[in-house]
């Protein structure tokens, strides 16, 4: 163990010069070191004995004290260390002054370090306690301490005005200014070594000559003046003590244009570094000059003749009743603008009330505020009259007499969560100046709203009233940035309450909360901006409901933007009944019903739900978070379609018949699939033609509702294996038996709806298809083929790998046409089951597919062909510009051709063959097997099927006329 001596205990000397050349052979005496003694060693170099680290062979820290009182002066010292490093492992500290001579405990002075953050530098701090955190760093050499063996010669000087400058081997290093400690009682040695350098590091020749604290040369100052009337007095203050038992009798004098002469009486404050000058007449308001000289400091610098302006401005107006106010029903509280003497009982008479029984906290000094108890209580609801004559302020101006009216609500009841809460916010005005926030008594009995603290999202607390600040039951209090403002503008009627510091709310986001005294929560709200407008308040729907219901909150749609201290213009209290919005089934056990409100926890119940068959749930599960009620049974889900609901309530009461409701069942795989796909938009801003979007429309071919949520699909996957992703952003829909839901990019700044009527005009029309608009210039659709792999969770429910040559070869321009399915059940990716669409708009999203097939249709006696539209004009417009054959066959499956023949009886065109099932349909463009443009007339169309099962030639034939519009 360190053998410390704790000198602290010792009456030793404290020396304010020393030199120390250990040439006794001896470093405990003469001068004396303390410190750790035992691992220290005096040996020699050369004859020449010197001071040595004796450390064990560890990392440690060592350190040596000795006396010393220089504060400001010269310090040296000879260091030497031998194959050392220097770094944060291996460091030297000299302590030029200290005030504690263990140096590991919080010293207060200045040292020199020598090694750190493995920099060769030689540093200068002043440490203000723990090193570790309490270190400031006063000034830095270059690297100059490169060697691994050095001997050094350390100089330090400092001045008496706090100018440091440290010298190394005789060269100046770096000066500094520091003068915060001047006073000293230890010279100190530090060393941190590890195991290979404990005997590495020696010193010499220590050497510290100077003086122990400053010397006093600064003239005495006055560094404020001026008159306090309660006092009778004028005011000096100066730049330090002075020495207050030679004041000449002319020392001070006071003059003005009807004022003059010395002090009455002199009084010097204990410090002797204030004065005050009395006088007997209190003088009145005026530029003064005010002549201070033969004056000295303790130290016996003089101060020179000083002559100080001040403007003095002393009351000679009356004191005014700023506040009345109810404290309870037997005690009323007042509030002046100044101090004044009101402890007389008699200077107060409640007109038509209990008389004022005394003062409260009386007698007293003059105060603005006072408390006056009453002989008998006040009735509730009811307003008096209060006289108050007959005070004077502390300068003795007398008040003049006034009667103010008092309203009493009645004696304040115990406040309780959901007492006081939050009615109305203005977080965004027009205006500066215009933030508030209502509040409304929702309990029958008034409120003390002095008891009553709120906050925003900082959580710095504050009261909502300095003092008692009784509200009715059913009453509105207004917090205001700015009083006088909100007033001008919305002729509040109602409390107005001005916070020292308002808190000045965010636009973006805040919380307002309300809490009592003792930290329980009565109110608070978290809005953000997307719950209003800028301009105009956010106000409570119904005073009943929770604060924090969404739902519970409106844009003001008042005239002038709000209604502070008024009934809310979206007033509405809540009396219909809860609604369910959607019914899920999770799994084979579990379906969760989604309502439109907050319940009554005790109506949700397991005899409120019944399935279509009759069955129950065995529990019935509120989780208010999301609004869901989760239904658990007993037996898997099979052909149950519907939900029944009844009973439910709300938080007002408000109870629900008997509503159905159909049950969304997770899709599987060929529930739903992909039914028409346009990939290659109309996008040319000049063509004259709408703007059409990329969309992929899907169809539910099963038997139950389906839950849209989680829906996703991908397209190709690259050489790693990763593909782009499409969620569809859709909750809580259900997609009907055969019913649509078409997904469609909407680019930037376009209403999804209008963009999709532009393009398809009858799209929006048919019943039942759910639109699933997605952000952006498209979908990702590639114009040259892409996949389609619609997905729920890890079950893919259809896969379409389409093809630009999925389309009719009669077309040659693609542009603007949807691929549409033929057969809903039929194989996803068989170019037999998908057609270029036949309609004039190029597509049908949402609407039943212009090709699409009967499933099983009924075969005919003989071939029919139907060509429509006749005539069609195939120049570009989108109008007609497709000709389209439908034909019906006598047969399950057939080689189709069909072949186009001029009026001269020329083959023109032949499409096909291909085979065919018992219908089908085939697309012209107008355009011969080249490409070529035809010209205008009628052309005959033969339809040729081969029945081969049955060794037939099927015929059938049709005229189709060809127009153009005359140029």
């Amino acid at each position: 163990m360190y053998r410390f001596l704790w000198i602290l205990l010792l009456p030793l000397p404290v020396q304010a010069q020393f030199f120390e050349a250990f040439s006794d052979g001896n470093f405990t005496e003469n001068p004396p070191w303390y410190g750790t003694l035992a691992h220290w060693t005096i040996d020699t170099l050369n004859g020449n004995p010197r001071l040595r680290t004796n450390g064990r062979p560890r990392p440690d820290t060592l350190f040596l004290t000795t006396p010393s009182a220089v504060s400001w002066g010269l310090w040296q010292l000879t260091l030497s260390y031998e194959q050392v490093n220097l770094s944060n492992f291996n460091g030297v500290r000299i302590y030029l002054l200290a005030d504690t001579a263990d140096l590991r405990a919080p010293v207060h002075g200045y040292f020199l370090q020598l090694g750190t953050n493995n920099r060769d530098e030689v540093r200068l701090y002043r440490q203000d306690g723990n090193p570790a955190t309490r270190r400031i760093l006063l000034g830095r050499s270059a690297p100059v301490l490169t060697a691994p063996t050095q001997t050094l010669t350390l100089k330090v000087l400092r001045t008496e005005t706090g100018h440091w400058s440290v010298f190394l081997n005789g060269r100046l290093l770096f000066e500094a200014t520091d003068a915060t400690y001047w006073r000293s009682r230890y010279f100190g040695l530090w060393v941190k070594h590890t195991a290979a350098t404990a005997r590495s590091y020696a010193f010499d020749n220590l050497m510290a000559a100077g003086e122990t604290e400053r010397i006093d040369l600064i003239r005495p100052r006055v560094t404020r003046a001026f008159y306090r009337q309660q006092l009778r007095a004028f005011v000096v203050a100066f730049s330090e003590p002075i020495d207050t038992t030679r004041i000449p009798s002319n020392a001070f004098y006071v003059t003005a244009s009807s004022f003059a002469g010395f002090p009455q009486r002199i009084q010097w404050t204990a410090s002797g570094q204030t004065v005050h000058l009395h006088y007997h007449r209190v003088p009145p308001s005026d530029t003064y000059q005010l002549s201070v000289q033969g004056l000295q400091d303790l130290a016996g610098n003089a101060l020179r003749d000083t002559v100080v302006t001040l403007a003095v401005t002393t009351d000679t107006l009356p004191p005014r009743l700023l506040d009345l106010y109810p404290v309870d029903s037997r005690r009323i509280g007042l509030r002046f603008n100044e101090p004044v003497n009101g402890c007389n009982s008699t200077a107060y008479s409640l007109l038509e009330g209990p008389a004022v029984l005394q003062v409260l906290d009386c007698p007293a000094p003059p105060r603005p505020d006072f408390t006056l108890l009453l002989t008998a209580p006040m009735i509730p609801q009811t307003t008096y009259v209060l006289r108050v004559e007959a005070l004077t302020d502390t300068v003795g101006n007398p008040m003049q007499p006034v009667q103010r009216a008092l309203a009493f609500p009645g004696d304040p009841g115990p406040i309780s969560a959901g007492d006081l809460i939050i009615n109305e916010v203005l977080y965004a005005p027009a205006q500066p100046g215009l933030e508030f926030v209502e509040l409304y008594n929702r309990a029958p009995y008034a409120l003390d709203l002095q008891k009553v603290f709120w906050h925003d999202a900082r959580g710095r607390a504050q009261p909502l009233a300095d003092r008692a600040f009784l509200i009715a039951p059913g009453a509105y209090a207004v917090l205001a940035e700015d009083t006088t403002a909100l007033r001008t503008v919305f002729s509040v009627a109602a409390v107005l309450l001005q916070p020292v510091s308002w808190p000045s709310l965010n636009n973006d986001s805040d919380a307002i909360v309300l809490k009592r005294g003792d930290g329980l929560l009565l109110d608070s709200l978290w809005y953000h901006a997307a719950m209003g407008e800028p301009g105009r308040s956010l106000e409570r729907r119904d005073p009943d409901l929770p604060t924090l219901l969404l739902a519970n909150w409106a844009v003001s749609a008042a005239p002038r933007g709000a209604t502070p201290g008024r009934q809310n213009s979206r007033y509405e209290p809540d009396q219909s009944p809860p609604a369910v919005r959607f019914v899920a089934v999770r799994d084979s056990l579990t379906v969760t019903v989604l309502v439109n409100e907050m319940l009554d926890p005790t109506s949700v119940q397991p005899a409120a739900f019944e399935l279509d068959d009759g069955t129950r749930p065995l529990t019935a599960t509120w989780i208010p978070e999301v609004r869901h009620v989760r239904l658990r049974f007993a037996r898997p889900l099979q052909q149950q379609r519907r939900l029944v609901v009844h009973g439910l309530r709300d938080l007002k009461g408000n109870r629900l018949t008997a509503t159905v409701h159909p049950l969304a069942y997770p899709p599987a795989p060929a529930t739903l699939r992909v039914n028409e796909i346009l990939y290659a938009p109309l996008a040319d801003p000049y063509d004259g033609r709408p703007d059409q979007p990329e969309y992929v429309e899907l169809i539910n071919t099963s038997s139950r509702h389906l839950n849209l949520e989680g829906l996703f699909w991908t397209d190709v996957p690259n050489e790693h294996g990763q593909a782009d992703t499409v969620h569809l952003p859709i909750r809580w829909q259900a997609l009907a038996p055969g019913s649509l839901a078409v997904v469609f990019n909407v680019p930037p700044g376009r209403d999804p709806q209008a963009f999709m009527a532009a393009a398809f005009p009858n799209a929006l029309r048919h019943p039942g298809t759910i639109w699933i608009a997605i952000p952006g210039r498209g979908l990702g659709l590639r114009n040259d083929g892409d996949l389609i792999h619609l997905q729920y969770g890890s079950l893919t429910l259809d896969s379409v790998y389409y093809r630009p040559s999925w389309h009719q070869a009669g077309i040659r321009e693609t542009t603007g046409l949807a691929l549409e399915r033929l057969l809903p059940e039929g194989p996803s990716n068989d170019s037999a089951n998908w057609t270029s669409s036949p309609h004039p708009s190029g597509g049908t999203p949402g609407q039943p597919n212009a090709a699409r097939l009967q499933d099983r249709p009924s075969l005919p006696e003989r071939p029919a062909l139907e060509v429509a539209p006749s005539p069609f004009s195939p120049d570009g417009d989108g109008i007609d510009d497709v000709v389209t054959f439908r034909y019906r066959l006598p047969a399950p499956s057939a080689l189709v051709r069909v072949r186009i023949f001029d009026s001269q009886g020329r083959l023109v065109r032949t499409l096909g063959p291909m085979h065919s099932g018992a219908q089908g349909m085939l697309l012209w463009d107008g355009r011969d097997d080249a490409g070529a443009a035809l010209p205008i007339g009628i052309y005959v169309v033969l339809l040729e099927a081969m029945d081969a099962p049955n060794g037939r030639i099927l015929k059938s034939k049709a005229p189709v006329v060809l127009a153009r519009p005359l140029r």
